[in-house]
């Protein structure tokens, strides 16, 4: 028999409909039900942080992040306690605190008695909602192993299923696969396809996107449901879209009807989808589909300062410079401490709107907006290169090398600095200070150089048979950065050493007691004695560590060829950073002839030789 344990497991109540993890709290959509008075209460039915005691063992704490609350608020189980223990009469006393709907702290405290009558007992702590904000909780005993349990109803029924959405939402992408392929395995025809979405959604996340898609692929095939099929389908586009795969996402968009089955998804997964279809749109060029699609974003939402910009960028790209200049300056005007989001795109937006005012001339206005950039925003070394070149623009040269010389310093590394550094020298050509434009050339050209040198070092590094793109950092470069393939590749190539380390933990530190059956003991539910003199862990435990320890096996081989593609890319990369930067290189050395062929003219041919 399994080794007696009990394993504390915790839930908010679900009575309505599941909290989206993109949701902010406190405040979230969807509504619940409180089946004591018929009444309807926000759900925000988790504790910041709870601390229980089971019997005499010693007490475990927990400080929740906002991830997890929204990963238990989506219908994820979490297992917060795993302790060895006997059966009979039990104690637990529970310690939660958190913030009420009314805005109030409060702090409970609740014991329970329970008793078992078999060695393995999952204890299910569930919060419950109420009207004055501040949850209940009950107590449910499930003394039987959670797959031995026959499957029916809905996937959020299936406990194993909600361990999986847990683990999903935290970002355990590999320990979740491990809970979702057991579930499956329980043949539930009324979950299949939530678990299969749910399957895909784990095995992007750590990096397997074949067996994603081809899990998508079956269910938009087999699946009678509708809504299910439109999912699948919004899913595909969001996984082309990370792939940089743009006109496949946008043809896996517009095989969803949103105008009829729009209300029958959910809303966070539907404005993702726009936004991905929007973006894909302006990244191919095809402007009028993409403000199709970010006009569709819910106005009030979490993604609507981003549609909002992203609209304005179609219309700029359609030609329609006026209307994107006043979409830039609703968004500049809107900025808010109290909203971050916000405040973020609207920094974005006064960068694109001081660039179109450059390019119309009207200089003021554009050192105006770029001048409010933080200097903390990811588009603070383009504000001060916008404010650069508008001041050299207006002749205000001085100023402008300063500016320059400040991005050069702040951003060595940066996007815009090889740039910077050929406009300071301009600036002093323009000066007719031309010793200083010399020598601002010169330095032009040996920072142009050493970055050549590097280029040629990596490239070198990648027929290496050891290379490592990680410990290599080939992606911290800015310029380099800016290539979406490698970005794309290098994210995925993490994502999959992310899940790899979290896998790997997980398994290693399985308890003693569910220790894998010896062999010889193919049926963990029947006695077998492993080398110890102990009995033989808990099936659950069995079939979960066998799964994790197979998506170990592809993720290997993945790692692999992800290690190729990456060569690929990066062979690339820099063979196109070297050809911008020996464009640079050529700049600066024009430039140093040309002062040359000017001092020399003007004081004499015999002035000036070029040895």
């Amino acid at each position: 028999m399994p080794v007696p344990h009990v394993e504390i497991l915790v839930a908010v109540d679900r009575s309505g409909y599941a909290v989206h993890p993109r949701a902010p709290a406190p405040r979230v959509e969807t509504l619940v039900e409180i089946e004591s008075s018929g009444n309807t209460a926000r759900p925000r039915t988790f504790p910041t942080w709870i601390r229980i005691v089971l019997d005499d063992l010693p007490e475990v704490e927990h400080l929740y992040s906002e991830i997890e609350g929204h990963a238990l608020a989506d219908g994820g189980l979490q297992p917060l306690l795993t302790a060895p223990s006997t059966a009979g009469r039990h104690t637990l006393a529970v310690l939660f605190k958190g913030v009420g709907q009314n805005g109030k702290s409060y702090l409970k405290a609740k014991g329970f008695t329970f008793t078992t009558t078999r060695p393995v007992a999952h204890v299910v702590l569930r919060f419950l909602s109420f009207l004055n904000g501040e949850p209940e909780l009950t107590l449910t005993v499930i003394e039987r192993s959670l797959l031995e349990s026959p499957p029916s109803g809905s996937a959020s029924e299936d406990l194993v299923h909600r361990l999986g959405v847990f683990a999903n939402g935290v970002g355990e992408y590999g320990k979740a696969a491990s809970f979702f392929l057991a579930s499956l395995e329980r043949r539930n025809p009324v979950g299949l396809d939530e678990t299969r979405l749910r399957l895909a959604e784990a095995y992007a996340g750590a990096g397997l996107p074949a067996e994603a898609e081809a899990l998508l692929k079956a269910v938009i095939a087999q699946s009678p449901d509708e809504v299910a099929r439109a999912r699948a389908w919004l899913l595909t586009e969001r996984f082309a879209f990370r792939d940089g795969r743009h006109a496949r996402a946008i043809e896996a968009y517009e095989r969803v009807d949103v105008a009829r089955l729009g209300s029958s998804l959910p809303s966070p997964l539907l404005d993702d989808a726009h936004l991905f279809a929007g973006t894909s749109g302006l990244v191919l060029h095809q402007y009028q589909r993409a403000a199709a699609a970010f006009r569709r974003v819910t106005k009030i939402g979490p993604d609507a300062p981003f549609a909002f910009y992203g609209h304005a960028q179609a219309l700029a790209g359609s030609g329609d410079a006026s209307t994107a200049s006043g979409l830039f300056k609703k968004l500049t005007e809107s900025r808010s401490p109290s909203d971050p989001v916000r405040a973020r795109v609207a920094d974005f937006a006064r960068t694109a709107l001081g660039f179109h005012r450059i390019e119309q001339g009207r200089h003021e206005e554009a050192l105006s907006e770029l001048g409010q950039v933080r200097p903390d925003h990811p588009a603070y070394e383009a504000a001060l290169f916008g404010i650069g070149w508008a001041l050299q623009q207006m002749g205000e040269h001085i100023k402008a090398i300063a500016v320059f010389q400040d991005l050069i310093t702040r951003f060595p590394r940066g996007e815009h600095v090889h740039e910077a550094r050929l406009a300071v020298a301009s600036s002093y050509a323009d000066l007719h200070a031309s010793t200083r434009a010399i020598t601002a050339y010169h330095a032009a050209l040996e920072a142009g150089m050493a970055s050549l040198r590097e280029v040629d070092r990596l490239r070198g590094a990648l027929d290496h048979p050891n290379w490592d793109p990680v410990a290599e950092r080939i992606t911290d470069d800015d310029t380099v950065q800016a290539e979406p393939a490698l970005s794309r590749s290098m994210e995925r190539y993490r994502r999959l050493l992310r899940s790899e380390a979290e896998l790997r933990r997980a398994l290693d530190h399985v308890p003693e007691y569910l220790s894998p059956a010896p062999s010889g003991c193919s049926d963990a539910r029947t006695p077998c004695s492993n080398a110890r003199g102990n009995s033989a862990r808990a099936v659950d435990a069995v079939q979960l560590v066998a799964r994790g320890r197979a998506v170990l096996v592809n993720l290997d081989a993945l790692k692999r060829e992800f290690r190729g593609v990456l060569r690929g890319h990066a062979h690339g990369a820099l063979a196109r950073e070297r050809q911008r930067i020996e464009d640079w290189a050529v700049q600066a050395s024009v430039g140093i002839a040309k002062l040359l062929t000017a001092d020399r003219e003007a004081l004499g041919s015999d002035a000036f030789t070029l040895d």
